[in-house]
């Protein structure tokens, strides 16, 4: 049973909310600010996730609370900012996470008994949790809202699902995962879609889709406690050339090539650069008058970075999150995609009009160059397009409006009124990928 509710002064009834993520970035930061909304308005949050992530500080000062799953986990990259995080994108860290932390979450839940859980996608354990003790479930979506819409029509086709099985009979793989659970959950519970359709031009969705644009990005930050950052875009400005922000995710592993392709690439045209680049990939660098123009950190202040006025474009590998932070501050693009979702949002923001393509396993110099050239000589055009983008995507209800859809789905009935049948927390229906 759910902690008795109160009213609190503001007139919102304050209520128990439990957030689990897998302990992948671009998983766990969306849930990190609706935890942050939340909190603002008054609720009692608590981040589950893996102990080895470094959060509980960042939390605390949301008022949000924290509990470290001791999972055995430990950290392979180190991406800065007291926050760490798996290297292998491509492992079946989806159905892994799902069966080591089934029962830990279920502890947890037992001696929280929070109102609502709000689970990442894949957050398999707080998913079957959920319905395991009857506690009304919100799941968050950080993809575009046609890609969501594609994954919950077409992967419940049987032709289209035996084919899945064939191709990938392993049923650890991801794409296996999301056919067998994240389908079925988005389809009888809210889903919280962080995306809206001056992005992705999304029609008619389902009556338990709610799209909620970006989460984050709304408040200026400034850049002033970077001293030598600062000192660096000084001379930049002096300089009078274009600045670029090169950012390849915390996941995606530059081999030697890649990252001199980059380097040269952008060396190669009138440009600054500001690099996030990972401390044992900088030996890679070589040194020449050219660094002069670079600043390579292994973590950067990404927010803030995307909104200085003098910042021109953005190299991204097009994970959502970042996807999202570019078209936020309204800032060219030239798309890097790695793996996963990454290439069918470059294709989106290519379609938008706001940038130009790479293919990071092909791309040499001379092709990267191209690309800063080509957005640097249209670089009026496409920040017109990506600024028409921002104004729009800042008019999507953003977090604290979904902040209050989770408020809603706390309240008894509410999700069953708005699926026309039982939610998927009240079904007993067993998952085919149960916990093994």
């Amino acid at each position: 049973m759910a902690m008795e509710r109160s009213e609190e002064p503001m007139g919102i009834e304050k209520i128990k909310v439990l957030a689990y993520s897998i302990p992948m970035m671009g998983h766990l930061t969306p849930l990190l600010h609706l935890s942050k909304a939340l909190a603002a308005r008054g609720h009692d949050v608590l981040v589950v996730s893996s102990e080895f992530l470094e959060v509980q500080d960042k939390l605390e000062a949301m008022n949000v609370r924290w509990r470290g799953l001791k999972d055995g986990e430990k950290p392979v990259v180190e991406v800065g900012n007291g926050v760490n995080f798996l290297e292998d994108p491509n492992g079946p860290h989806f159905q892994r996470y799902m069966d080591l932390h089934m029962s830990l979450v279920s502890s947890v839940l037992d001696e929280e008994k929070p109102d609502v859980i709000l689970a990442d996608y894949v957050g398999g354990a707080a998913m079957l949790c959920a319905r395991e003790k009857a506690i009304p479930l919100v799941v968050n979506a950080a993809l575009p809202t046609t890609l969501v819409a594609r994954m919950t029509t077409l992967l419940r086709i049987p032709l289209v699902k035996r084919f899945v099985t064939w191709m990938q009979p392993d049923v650890e793989h991801p794409l296996t995962f999301i056919k067998e659970v994240s389908v079925p959950v988005c389809r009888n519970t809210l889903t919280i879609i962080n995306s809206c359709t001056a992005l992705d031009g999304c029609g008619k969705v389902p009556a338990n889709f709610f799209l909620s644009g970006p989460l984050d990005g709304f408040e200026s930050r400034s850049l002033d406690s970077n001293s030598e950052l600062m000192a660096f875009l000084e001379k930049a400005k002096r300089a009078e050339k274009p600045i670029c922000y090169i950012t390849t995710g915390s996941l995606m592993q530059l081999t030697e090539e890649q990252v001199l392709a980059l380097y040269e690439g952008f060396a190669s045209q009138e440009v600054w650069a500001i690099w996030s680049l990972k401390k044992d990939k900088q030996s890679f660098l070589p040194e020449g008058p050219e660094r002069e123009r670079f600043f390579v950190s292994g973590w950067m202040p990404q927010a803030e970075i995307m909104d200085l006025k003098e910042l021109s474009m953005v190299l991204t590998h097009c994970g959502w999150g970042g996807s999202l932070e570019c078209m936020m501050a309204g800032k060219p693009v030239i798309c890097y995609p790695g793996f996963g979702d990454q290439n069918a949002n470059a294709q989106m923001l290519q379609k938008l009009g706001v940038g130009v393509g790479l293919n990071p396993f092909t791309a040499t110099a001379a092709d990267v160059g191209a690309a800063v050239k080509q957005v640097a000589e249209n670089l009026a055009l496409y920040s017109t397009t990506a600024r028409e983008i921002s104004e729009a995507i800042r008019k999507s209800p953003g977090p604290v409006a979904t902040a209050e859809q989770i408020e809603a789905a706390a309240r008894p009935g509410q999700l069953e009124k708005m699926l026309g049948h039982k939610p998927y927390h009240l079904q007993t229906e067993t998952c085919v990928l149960s916990c093994r």
